[in-house]
Protein backbone atom coordinates (compact mmCIF):
# COMPACT_ATOMS: atom_id res chain seq x y z
CA UNK A 1 0.00 0.00 0.00
CA UNK A 2 3.00 2.50 1.40
CA UNK A 3 4.29 2.16 -2.75
CA UNK A 4 1.11 2.62 -4.53
CA UNK A 5 0.71 5.58 -2.58
CA UNK A 6 4.67 6.52 -3.40
CA UNK A 7 3.99 6.13 -7.05
CA UNK A 8 0.40 7.95 -6.75
CA UNK A 9 1.77 11.17 -5.49
CA UNK A 10 4.85 10.92 -8.31
CA UNK A 11 2.28 11.00 -10.65
CA UNK A 12 0.19 13.76 -9.02
CA UNK A 13 3.66 15.83 -8.92
CA UNK A 14 4.07 15.53 -12.54
CA UNK A 15 0.72 16.16 -13.39
CA UNK A 16 1.17 19.37 -11.99
CA UNK A 17 4.60 20.28 -12.95
CA UNK A 18 3.50 19.32 -16.73
CA UNK A 19 0.55 21.73 -16.03
CA UNK A 20 2.50 24.87 -14.22
CA UNK A 21 5.86 24.98 -16.39
CA UNK A 22 5.34 27.61 -19.32
CA UNK A 23 4.45 26.15 -22.91
CA UNK A 24 3.76 27.21 -26.34
CA UNK A 25 -0.39 28.22 -26.25
CA UNK A 26 -2.35 29.45 -28.69
CA UNK A 27 -4.88 32.13 -28.27
CA UNK A 28 -7.14 33.90 -30.55
CA UNK A 29 -7.30 37.54 -30.66
CA UNK A 30 -10.47 38.85 -30.27
CA UNK A 31 -10.76 41.56 -32.84
CA UNK A 32 -12.47 45.45 -31.62
CA UNK A 33 -16.08 45.82 -32.83
CA UNK A 34 -16.47 49.21 -35.12
CA UNK A 35 -19.14 51.63 -34.20
CA UNK A 36 -21.85 50.07 -36.63
CA UNK A 37 -21.43 47.27 -34.00
CA UNK A 38 -19.03 44.60 -36.27
CA UNK A 39 -15.49 44.50 -36.54
CA UNK A 40 -13.50 45.79 -39.29
CA UNK A 41 -11.91 42.60 -41.00
CA UNK A 42 -9.64 41.87 -43.85
CA UNK A 43 -11.10 39.61 -46.70
CA UNK A 44 -10.49 36.11 -46.17
CA UNK A 45 -7.16 35.20 -47.74
CA UNK A 46 -4.04 32.72 -48.23
CA UNK A 47 -0.78 33.22 -49.59
CA UNK A 48 -0.22 36.73 -48.10
CA UNK A 49 2.98 38.99 -46.36
CA UNK A 50 2.55 39.88 -42.71
CA UNK A 51 4.83 41.24 -40.35
CA UNK A 52 5.16 42.89 -36.91
CA UNK A 53 6.50 46.61 -36.54
CA UNK A 54 7.61 47.43 -32.76
CA UNK A 55 7.54 50.35 -33.06
CA UNK A 56 4.35 51.49 -34.23
CA UNK A 57 3.54 48.12 -32.18
CA UNK A 58 1.22 47.04 -35.37
CA UNK A 59 0.87 44.10 -37.94
CA UNK A 60 1.22 44.97 -41.57
CA UNK A 61 -0.67 43.05 -43.96
CA UNK A 62 -0.53 43.12 -47.60
CA UNK A 63 -2.11 41.38 -50.20
CA UNK A 64 -2.68 37.40 -50.99
CA UNK A 65 -4.96 35.69 -52.43
CA UNK A 66 -9.08 34.61 -52.07
CA UNK A 67 -11.96 35.12 -54.09
CA UNK A 68 -9.45 37.51 -56.04
CA UNK A 69 -6.11 38.33 -56.17
CA UNK A 70 -5.80 41.06 -53.39
CA UNK A 71 -2.96 44.27 -53.23
CA UNK A 72 -4.39 46.28 -50.12
CA UNK A 73 -2.64 47.39 -47.19
CA UNK A 74 -3.59 46.53 -43.94
CA UNK A 75 -2.89 47.49 -39.95
CA UNK A 76 -3.17 45.89 -37.22
CA UNK A 77 -3.36 48.38 -33.86
CA UNK A 78 -2.74 45.84 -31.07
CA UNK A 79 -3.60 48.65 -28.46
CA UNK A 80 -7.22 48.69 -29.81
CA UNK A 81 -7.22 45.76 -31.34
CA UNK A 82 -8.67 47.17 -34.41
CA UNK A 83 -7.73 46.54 -38.18
CA UNK A 84 -8.12 49.34 -40.42
CA UNK A 85 -7.17 49.60 -44.23
CA UNK A 86 -4.93 51.93 -45.55
CA UNK A 87 -5.76 54.58 -48.43
CA UNK A 88 -2.97 54.29 -51.10
CA UNK A 89 -2.05 56.11 -54.31
CA UNK A 90 0.76 54.56 -55.59
CA UNK A 91 1.21 50.55 -54.65
CA UNK A 92 2.65 47.31 -55.50
CA UNK A 93 0.59 45.67 -58.08
CA UNK A 94 -1.82 42.45 -56.30
CA UNK A 95 0.20 39.85 -55.36
CA UNK A 96 0.22 36.44 -53.51
CA UNK A 97 3.16 33.98 -53.06
CA UNK A 98 5.47 36.95 -52.47
CA UNK A 99 8.63 36.95 -50.10
CA UNK A 100 8.49 40.05 -47.42
CA UNK A 101 9.69 40.83 -44.07
CA UNK A 102 10.29 44.23 -41.61
CA UNK A 103 13.32 46.21 -40.92
CA UNK A 104 13.78 49.38 -39.20
CA UNK A 105 10.21 50.40 -39.12
CA UNK A 106 9.75 49.54 -43.34
CA UNK A 107 7.96 46.17 -44.46
CA UNK A 108 8.77 45.33 -47.76
CA UNK A 109 7.50 42.92 -50.55
CA UNK A 110 9.35 41.23 -53.42
CA UNK A 111 8.11 38.55 -56.22
CA UNK A 112 4.98 37.59 -56.20
CA UNK A 113 2.23 36.41 -58.71
CA UNK A 114 -1.18 37.45 -59.82
CA UNK A 115 -2.52 35.26 -62.83
CA UNK A 116 -0.03 35.61 -65.32
CA UNK A 117 1.74 38.12 -64.50
CA UNK A 118 4.93 37.55 -62.28
CA UNK A 119 7.52 39.89 -60.53
CA UNK A 120 10.61 40.13 -59.16
CA UNK A 121 10.48 43.81 -58.26
CA UNK A 122 10.61 45.16 -54.59
CA UNK A 123 8.93 47.56 -52.56
CA UNK A 124 8.94 49.31 -49.39
CA UNK A 125 5.97 50.31 -46.95
CA UNK A 126 6.83 52.76 -44.65
CA UNK A 127 4.72 52.64 -41.41
CA UNK A 128 4.69 56.09 -40.18
CA UNK A 129 3.88 57.54 -43.51
CA UNK A 130 1.65 54.46 -44.78
CA UNK A 131 3.11 54.78 -48.24
CA UNK A 132 4.83 52.65 -50.59
CA UNK A 133 7.63 53.08 -52.28
CA UNK A 134 9.44 50.78 -55.20
CA UNK A 135 12.95 50.53 -54.96
CA UNK A 136 15.72 50.08 -57.38
CA UNK A 137 16.53 46.86 -58.67
CA UNK A 138 19.71 47.22 -60.02
CA UNK A 139 22.36 44.91 -59.95
CA UNK A 140 21.69 41.15 -60.51
CA UNK A 141 18.07 40.46 -59.50
CA UNK A 142 15.94 37.32 -59.27
CA UNK A 143 13.97 35.87 -62.09
CA UNK A 144 10.21 36.87 -62.23
CA UNK A 145 9.29 34.28 -59.35
CA UNK A 146 6.32 33.24 -57.19
CA UNK A 147 6.73 30.98 -53.69
CA UNK A 148 10.16 31.91 -52.77
CA UNK A 149 11.26 32.02 -49.05
CA UNK A 150 13.28 34.79 -47.49
CA UNK A 151 12.78 37.98 -45.74
CA UNK A 152 15.26 40.40 -43.39
CA UNK A 153 16.41 39.19 -39.94
CA UNK A 154 15.26 42.12 -37.18
CA UNK A 155 17.35 45.01 -37.48
CA UNK A 156 19.16 43.84 -40.89
CA UNK A 157 19.78 45.75 -44.25
CA UNK A 158 19.60 42.65 -46.42
CA UNK A 159 16.99 41.18 -47.82
CA UNK A 160 17.18 37.96 -49.08
CA UNK A 161 15.29 36.06 -51.48
CA UNK A 162 15.82 31.94 -52.63
CA UNK A 163 14.17 30.03 -54.55
CA UNK A 164 11.00 29.96 -56.37
CA UNK A 165 9.00 29.25 -59.88
CA UNK A 166 8.82 31.29 -63.07
CA UNK A 167 6.39 30.14 -65.83
CA UNK A 168 8.32 27.51 -66.96
CA UNK A 169 11.41 26.64 -64.37
CA UNK A 170 11.74 26.22 -60.78
CA UNK A 171 14.96 27.92 -59.24
CA UNK A 172 17.60 26.87 -56.88
CA UNK A 173 19.85 30.32 -56.23
CA UNK A 174 19.81 32.79 -53.30
CA UNK A 175 20.18 36.44 -53.55
CA UNK A 176 19.95 39.79 -51.12
CA UNK A 177 18.95 42.99 -51.76
CA UNK A 178 20.91 45.44 -50.11
CA UNK A 179 18.72 48.31 -48.85
CA UNK A 180 22.57 50.62 -48.18
CA UNK A 181 23.39 50.22 -52.10
CA UNK A 182 19.73 49.56 -53.08
CA UNK A 183 21.32 45.98 -55.02
CA UNK A 184 20.56 42.61 -55.75
CA UNK A 185 23.49 40.40 -55.64
CA UNK A 186 23.43 36.60 -56.10
CA UNK A 187 24.70 34.49 -53.22
CA UNK A 188 24.17 31.04 -54.31
CA UNK A 189 24.26 30.05 -58.12
CA UNK A 190 20.84 28.39 -60.03
CA UNK A 191 23.00 24.95 -58.86
CA UNK A 192 21.90 21.11 -60.31
CA UNK A 193 18.91 19.46 -58.79
CA UNK A 194 21.38 16.04 -58.83
CA UNK A 195 23.82 17.86 -55.90
CA UNK A 196 23.50 16.86 -52.41
CA UNK A 197 25.15 19.48 -51.11
CA UNK A 198 22.28 22.00 -51.11
CA UNK A 199 18.74 22.55 -51.81
CA UNK A 200 17.44 21.46 -54.88
CA UNK A 201 14.92 24.14 -57.49
CA UNK A 202 11.56 23.97 -55.79
CA UNK A 203 8.66 27.10 -54.97
CA UNK A 204 5.91 26.96 -52.81
CA UNK A 205 8.88 26.79 -50.03
CA UNK A 206 8.72 28.39 -46.63
CA UNK A 207 11.56 30.34 -45.06
CA UNK A 208 12.57 32.30 -41.76
CA UNK A 209 15.41 34.17 -41.00
CA UNK A 210 17.30 33.20 -38.08
CA UNK A 211 20.51 35.30 -37.98
CA UNK A 212 21.48 38.27 -40.59
CA UNK A 213 22.73 36.28 -42.61
CA UNK A 214 20.97 32.58 -42.49
CA UNK A 215 18.13 31.05 -43.92
CA UNK A 216 15.97 28.78 -42.85
CA UNK A 217 14.03 26.96 -45.35
CA UNK A 218 11.40 23.95 -45.10
CA UNK A 219 9.69 21.73 -47.91
CA UNK A 220 7.79 22.86 -50.94
CA UNK A 221 7.42 21.69 -54.14
CA UNK A 222 10.44 20.01 -56.36
CA UNK A 223 8.46 18.62 -59.16
CA UNK A 224 8.00 20.15 -62.63
CA UNK A 225 9.48 22.93 -64.31
CA UNK A 226 13.02 21.31 -65.60
CA UNK A 227 13.68 19.41 -62.54
CA UNK A 228 12.32 16.12 -60.48
CA UNK A 229 11.16 15.25 -57.24
CA UNK A 230 8.86 15.27 -53.85
CA UNK A 231 5.44 17.92 -54.09
CA UNK A 232 5.65 18.27 -51.81
CA UNK A 233 9.07 17.44 -50.22
CA UNK A 234 9.91 17.04 -46.33
CA UNK A 235 13.89 18.15 -46.19
CA UNK A 236 14.65 21.06 -44.54
CA UNK A 237 17.80 23.64 -44.94
CA UNK A 238 19.92 26.32 -43.54
CA UNK A 239 22.03 28.74 -45.77
CA UNK A 240 25.10 30.82 -44.33
CA UNK A 241 25.30 34.07 -46.17
CA UNK A 242 28.67 34.47 -44.58
CA UNK A 243 29.79 30.92 -46.15
CA UNK A 244 27.76 30.85 -48.65
CA UNK A 245 27.11 27.34 -48.16
CA UNK A 246 23.92 25.06 -47.27
CA UNK A 247 23.41 22.62 -44.89
CA UNK A 248 20.50 20.12 -44.70
CA UNK A 249 18.71 19.28 -41.22
CA UNK A 250 17.08 15.72 -40.28
CA UNK A 251 13.73 14.87 -41.30
CA UNK A 252 10.83 15.07 -39.38
CA UNK A 253 7.98 17.06 -39.91
CA UNK A 254 5.31 15.72 -42.50
CA UNK A 255 6.14 16.29 -46.51
CA UNK A 256 4.66 20.23 -47.05
CA UNK A 257 3.96 22.97 -49.84
CA UNK A 258 2.51 26.13 -48.57
CA UNK A 259 3.42 25.89 -44.96
CA UNK A 260 4.66 28.96 -42.50
CA UNK A 261 8.43 29.91 -40.70
CA UNK A 262 8.55 31.94 -38.00
CA UNK A 263 11.42 32.82 -35.47
CA UNK A 264 9.96 32.67 -31.41
CA UNK A 265 11.58 34.93 -29.17
CA UNK A 266 15.33 34.03 -27.82
CA UNK A 267 15.49 33.63 -24.77
CA UNK A 268 19.30 33.48 -23.79
CA UNK A 269 21.20 32.71 -27.15
CA UNK A 270 18.59 30.13 -27.84
CA UNK A 271 17.02 30.10 -31.11
CA UNK A 272 14.09 27.87 -31.97
CA UNK A 273 11.66 28.37 -35.53
CA UNK A 274 8.20 27.28 -35.45
CA UNK A 275 6.76 25.03 -38.63
CA UNK A 276 3.30 25.49 -38.89
CA UNK A 277 0.43 24.66 -41.38
CA UNK A 278 0.85 23.38 -44.78
CA UNK A 279 -0.61 21.35 -47.60
CA UNK A 280 0.41 17.79 -46.47
CA UNK A 281 -1.26 15.93 -49.39
CA UNK A 282 -1.20 16.23 -52.89
CA UNK A 283 -1.11 14.27 -56.39
CA UNK A 284 1.95 12.51 -55.34
CA UNK A 285 1.42 11.31 -52.15
CA UNK A 286 0.11 7.71 -51.39
CA UNK A 287 0.68 7.74 -47.43
CA UNK A 288 1.35 10.26 -44.92
CA UNK A 289 0.88 11.00 -41.41
CA UNK A 290 -0.78 14.59 -40.91
CA UNK A 291 0.10 17.05 -38.41
CA UNK A 292 -2.67 17.24 -35.53
CA UNK A 293 -3.98 20.91 -35.20
CA UNK A 294 -2.29 21.24 -31.88
CA UNK A 295 1.04 20.40 -33.16
CA UNK A 296 4.15 22.55 -34.66
CA UNK A 297 7.76 21.67 -35.10
CA UNK A 298 10.12 23.66 -33.80
CA UNK A 299 13.53 23.37 -34.64
CA UNK A 300 16.53 23.77 -32.70
CA UNK A 301 19.31 25.70 -34.00
CA UNK A 302 22.01 25.09 -31.93
CA UNK A 303 21.62 21.27 -32.02
CA UNK A 304 20.39 21.13 -35.41
CA UNK A 305 17.13 18.79 -34.75
CA UNK A 306 13.52 18.86 -35.17
CA UNK A 307 11.05 18.12 -32.57
CA UNK A 308 7.06 18.12 -32.64
CA UNK A 309 5.72 19.96 -29.76
CA UNK A 310 2.16 20.41 -28.74
CA UNK A 311 0.41 23.56 -28.52
CA UNK A 312 -1.83 24.52 -25.28
CA UNK A 313 -4.74 26.45 -25.24
CA UNK A 314 -8.65 26.37 -24.36
CA UNK A 315 -9.05 26.39 -28.18
CA UNK A 316 -6.77 25.75 -31.04
CA UNK A 317 -6.93 27.30 -34.51
CA UNK A 318 -7.98 24.54 -37.59
CA UNK A 319 -5.46 23.35 -39.73
CA UNK A 320 -5.06 25.30 -42.49
CA UNK A 321 -3.05 26.25 -45.60
CA UNK A 322 -0.77 29.44 -46.97
CA UNK A 323 -1.10 30.99 -43.51
CA UNK A 324 0.89 34.43 -43.02
CA UNK A 325 2.98 34.34 -39.58
CA UNK A 326 5.07 37.02 -37.70
CA UNK A 327 7.40 37.25 -35.14
CA UNK A 328 6.89 39.39 -31.74
CA UNK A 329 8.64 39.97 -28.66
CA UNK A 330 6.33 37.85 -27.47
CA UNK A 331 5.71 34.76 -29.45
CA UNK A 332 4.43 34.81 -33.08
CA UNK A 333 1.32 36.09 -34.68
CA UNK A 334 -0.80 33.92 -37.29
CA UNK A 335 -3.42 35.21 -39.66
CA UNK A 336 -5.56 33.72 -42.08
CA UNK A 337 -4.65 30.89 -44.77
CA UNK A 338 -7.06 28.91 -46.30
CA UNK A 339 -10.76 30.44 -46.12
CA UNK A 340 -9.98 31.89 -43.06
CA UNK A 341 -9.16 35.88 -41.41
CA UNK A 342 -8.71 35.11 -37.76
CA UNK A 343 -6.06 36.39 -36.43
CA UNK A 344 -4.03 34.37 -33.65
CA UNK A 345 -1.44 34.63 -31.01
CA UNK A 346 1.09 31.80 -30.42
CA UNK A 347 2.85 33.17 -26.99
CA UNK A 348 6.13 31.43 -25.94
CA UNK A 349 9.74 31.75 -26.42
CA UNK A 350 12.24 29.52 -26.89
CA UNK A 351 12.26 28.05 -23.46
CA UNK A 352 8.49 27.83 -23.27
CA UNK A 353 8.99 25.83 -26.74
CA UNK A 354 11.77 23.82 -25.26
CA UNK A 355 8.98 22.91 -22.15
CA UNK A 356 6.24 22.00 -24.35
CA UNK A 357 5.47 18.27 -24.46
CA UNK A 358 6.09 16.34 -27.35
CA UNK A 359 3.37 15.10 -29.52
CA UNK A 360 3.91 12.33 -32.61
CA UNK A 361 6.75 10.84 -34.17
CA UNK A 362 8.94 12.26 -36.95
CA UNK A 363 8.67 10.68 -40.46
CA UNK A 364 10.90 9.99 -42.84
CA UNK A 365 10.60 7.79 -46.10
CA UNK A 366 8.88 4.58 -45.87
CA UNK A 367 8.46 5.73 -42.17
CA UNK A 368 5.04 7.29 -42.49
CA UNK A 369 5.54 8.94 -45.49
CA UNK A 370 5.47 7.18 -48.63
CA UNK A 371 4.79 8.56 -52.56
CA UNK A 372 4.65 7.52 -56.26
CA UNK A 373 8.37 9.09 -56.46
CA UNK A 374 9.09 6.49 -53.75
CA UNK A 375 7.29 3.67 -55.57
CA UNK A 376 8.52 4.71 -59.15
CA UNK A 377 12.36 3.92 -57.34
CA UNK A 378 11.58 0.53 -55.97
CA UNK A 379 9.78 -0.65 -59.74
CA UNK A 380 12.79 1.01 -61.03
CA UNK A 381 15.51 -0.80 -58.84
CA UNK A 382 13.43 -4.03 -58.56
CA UNK A 383 13.24 -3.97 -63.12
CA UNK A 384 16.81 -2.36 -64.00
CA UNK A 385 18.81 -2.51 -61.12
CA UNK A 386 18.16 -6.40 -60.31
CA UNK A 387 15.89 -8.50 -62.88
CA UNK A 388 17.05 -7.19 -66.28
CA UNK A 389 20.63 -7.16 -64.68
CA UNK A 390 20.05 -10.73 -63.74
CA UNK A 391 18.32 -11.63 -67.25
CA UNK A 392 21.74 -10.68 -68.96
CA UNK A 393 23.86 -12.07 -66.72
CA UNK A 394 22.34 -15.35 -67.06
CA UNK A 395 22.35 -14.77 -70.86
CA UNK A 396 26.13 -14.23 -71.17
CA UNK A 397 27.24 -16.37 -68.01
CA UNK A 398 25.05 -19.65 -67.87
CA UNK A 399 24.32 -20.82 -71.28
CA UNK A 400 26.06 -23.96 -70.82
CA UNK A 401 22.63 -24.69 -68.67
CA UNK A 402 21.07 -24.72 -71.80
CA UNK A 403 17.60 -24.81 -72.08
CA UNK A 404 17.23 -23.46 -68.51
CA UNK A 405 19.08 -20.08 -68.90
CA UNK A 406 17.00 -19.42 -71.76
CA UNK A 407 13.82 -19.59 -70.12
CA UNK A 408 15.14 -18.13 -67.16
CA UNK A 409 16.39 -15.13 -69.46
CA UNK A 410 13.12 -14.54 -70.76
CA UNK A 411 11.74 -14.42 -67.23
CA UNK A 412 14.07 -12.02 -65.85
CA UNK A 413 13.67 -9.81 -68.92
CA UNK A 414 9.84 -9.58 -68.88
CA UNK A 415 9.09 -9.43 -65.62
CA UNK A 416 11.56 -6.63 -65.79
CA UNK A 417 10.34 -4.99 -68.18
CA UNK A 418 7.01 -5.39 -66.70
CA UNK A 419 8.14 -3.49 -63.55
CA UNK A 420 10.00 -0.48 -65.15
CA UNK A 421 6.68 0.26 -67.38
CA UNK A 422 5.11 0.59 -63.44
CA UNK A 423 7.90 2.89 -62.84
CA UNK A 424 7.53 4.29 -66.08
CA UNK A 425 3.70 5.06 -65.06
CA UNK A 426 4.35 6.31 -61.37
CA UNK A 427 7.13 8.67 -62.54
CA UNK A 428 4.57 10.12 -65.71
CA UNK A 429 1.66 11.20 -62.91
CA UNK A 430 4.07 12.25 -60.42
CA UNK A 431 6.17 14.99 -62.46
CA UNK A 432 3.69 18.07 -62.34
CA UNK A 433 4.75 18.98 -66.11
CA UNK A 434 7.71 19.25 -68.19
CA UNK A 435 8.07 14.91 -67.54
CA UNK A 436 11.08 14.95 -69.75
CA UNK A 437 12.70 18.03 -69.97
CA UNK A 438 15.64 17.09 -67.12
CA UNK A 439 18.35 14.71 -67.53
CA UNK A 440 16.48 11.92 -65.36
CA UNK A 441 13.13 12.07 -67.49
CA UNK A 442 14.57 12.50 -70.69
CA UNK A 443 17.47 9.66 -70.12
CA UNK A 444 14.44 7.59 -68.64
CA UNK A 445 13.06 7.53 -71.84
CA UNK A 446 15.76 6.64 -73.50
CA UNK A 447 16.43 3.44 -71.41
CA UNK A 448 12.63 2.31 -71.64
CA UNK A 449 12.74 2.86 -75.66
CA UNK A 450 16.19 0.40 -75.85
CA UNK A 451 14.35 -1.91 -73.07
CA UNK A 452 11.42 -2.26 -74.93
CA UNK A 453 12.70 -2.87 -78.53
CA UNK A 454 14.52 -5.96 -76.68
CA UNK A 455 11.66 -8.37 -77.14
CA UNK A 456 10.07 -6.75 -80.18
CA UNK A 457 13.30 -7.47 -82.39
CA UNK A 458 13.64 -11.01 -80.22
CA UNK A 459 10.13 -11.85 -81.85
CA UNK A 460 11.58 -11.20 -85.17
CA UNK A 461 15.15 -12.49 -84.97
CA UNK A 462 16.59 -15.01 -87.93
CA UNK A 463 16.75 -18.32 -86.48
CA UNK A 464 19.81 -20.09 -86.66
CA UNK A 465 19.72 -23.32 -88.66
CA UNK A 466 21.88 -26.28 -87.20
CA UNK A 467 24.28 -27.49 -89.12
CA UNK A 468 24.59 -24.40 -91.74
CA UNK A 469 26.98 -21.11 -91.01
CA UNK A 470 25.43 -18.38 -89.26
CA UNK A 471 23.86 -16.21 -91.33
CA UNK A 472 24.65 -12.02 -91.95
CA UNK A 473 21.09 -11.12 -90.98
CA UNK A 474 21.82 -13.12 -87.69
CA UNK A 475 24.91 -11.99 -86.91
CA UNK A 476 24.05 -7.90 -87.47
CA UNK A 477 20.70 -9.09 -85.15
CA UNK A 478 23.07 -10.29 -82.25
CA UNK A 479 24.97 -7.46 -82.29
CA UNK A 480 22.17 -5.11 -82.06
CA UNK A 481 20.63 -7.18 -79.58
CA UNK A 482 23.38 -7.89 -77.10
CA UNK A 483 25.12 -4.55 -77.26
CA UNK A 484 21.76 -2.11 -76.90
CA UNK A 485 20.97 -4.25 -74.38
CA UNK A 486 24.05 -4.12 -72.61
CA UNK A 487 23.53 -0.02 -73.41
CA UNK A 488 20.47 0.22 -71.79
CA UNK A 489 21.60 -1.83 -68.56
CA UNK A 490 24.78 1.32 -68.00
CA UNK A 491 22.32 4.09 -68.69
CA UNK A 492 19.91 2.53 -65.92
CA UNK A 493 22.78 2.17 -63.50
CA UNK A 494 23.77 6.15 -63.99
CA UNK A 495 19.62 7.36 -64.27
CA UNK A 496 19.27 5.27 -61.16
CA UNK A 497 21.56 7.27 -60.35
CA UNK A 498 20.25 10.54 -60.41
CA UNK A 499 16.75 9.75 -59.18
CA UNK A 500 18.11 8.89 -55.81
CA UNK A 501 19.93 12.50 -55.85
CA UNK A 502 16.27 13.47 -57.14
CA UNK A 503 14.61 11.68 -54.23
CA UNK A 504 16.65 13.54 -51.74
CA UNK A 505 17.85 9.75 -50.96
CA UNK A 506 19.38 9.56 -46.94
CA UNK A 507 23.59 9.15 -47.36
CA UNK A 508 23.19 5.63 -46.15
CA UNK A 509 20.73 4.90 -49.05
CA UNK A 510 22.96 6.01 -51.52
CA UNK A 511 25.94 4.46 -49.74
CA UNK A 512 24.10 1.35 -49.80
CA UNK A 513 23.21 1.89 -54.09
CA UNK A 514 26.96 2.71 -55.05
CA UNK A 515 27.70 -0.28 -52.79
CA UNK A 516 25.93 -2.81 -54.33
CA UNK A 517 26.50 -1.14 -57.79
CA UNK A 518 30.64 -2.02 -57.10
CA UNK A 519 30.11 -5.57 -56.05
CA UNK A 520 27.84 -6.33 -59.40
CA UNK A 521 30.73 -4.74 -61.35
CA UNK A 522 33.04 -6.85 -59.62
CA UNK A 523 31.00 -10.17 -60.01
CA UNK A 524 30.77 -9.42 -63.58
CA UNK A 525 34.53 -8.71 -64.15
CA UNK A 526 35.42 -12.08 -62.02
CA UNK A 527 32.44 -13.91 -64.37
CA UNK A 528 34.33 -12.48 -67.52
CA UNK A 529 37.67 -13.14 -66.61
CA UNK A 530 36.31 -17.31 -66.07
CA UNK A 531 34.63 -17.45 -69.48
CA UNK A 532 37.67 -15.68 -71.07
CA UNK A 533 39.99 -18.35 -69.11
CA UNK A 534 38.20 -21.31 -70.39
CA UNK A 535 37.59 -20.04 -73.96
CA UNK A 536 41.26 -19.73 -74.51
CA UNK A 537 42.07 -22.94 -72.42
CA UNK A 538 40.08 -25.18 -75.01
CA UNK A 539 38.32 -24.82 -78.30
CA UNK A 540 36.01 -27.78 -77.98
CA UNK A 541 34.54 -25.95 -74.41
CA UNK A 542 34.02 -22.80 -75.77
CA UNK A 543 30.53 -21.70 -74.27
CA UNK A 544 28.86 -20.35 -77.37
CA UNK A 545 25.40 -20.11 -78.27
CA UNK A 546 23.15 -23.24 -79.17
CA UNK A 547 22.20 -23.93 -82.40
CA UNK A 548 18.60 -24.65 -81.29
CA UNK A 549 16.29 -22.32 -82.65
CA UNK A 550 15.69 -20.28 -79.79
Amino acid sequence: MTAQRELYLVSVVILLFSTTVAQLTWTEVQVTNTSSGTPSLPPTRRDHALGYDIATNQLVLFGGRGNIVYGDTWLFDMAAKSWRQVTLGTKPPARFSMVYGISNGAFYVSTGQEGANLYNDIWKFNISSETWTELPSSGTPPAKVYGGAGGFFNGSSKFYMSHGFSSSQRYANTFIYDLGTMRWSEVFPDASSYDPSHPHARCLVSGAMVDEDKLVIYGGCLSGGKTGGHCPSFDSWIFNGKSREWSRYPNCASARTYSSLALLPSSGNKKRVVLYGGNEKGGQVLITKEAPANQVAVLNIESEEWVLRKVLGSKIPKKRVGTGMASHPNGIYMFGGSEFNDLWFLEGDSDKADNSATIGECIAPFKGFFNLIMLHVVFMFSGWGILLQAGAFIARYFRFKDPLWFHLHRICQVSGLVLSLAGLICAGVSVQFDHFNFAHGGLGIVIMILGFQQPINAIFRPHKVKGEPVAMKRTIWEFVHINSGRLALILSVVNISLGLYLELASTATLILWYVYVVVVVIVYIVMEVRLQLQRKKSSHEIIQMDTKQY
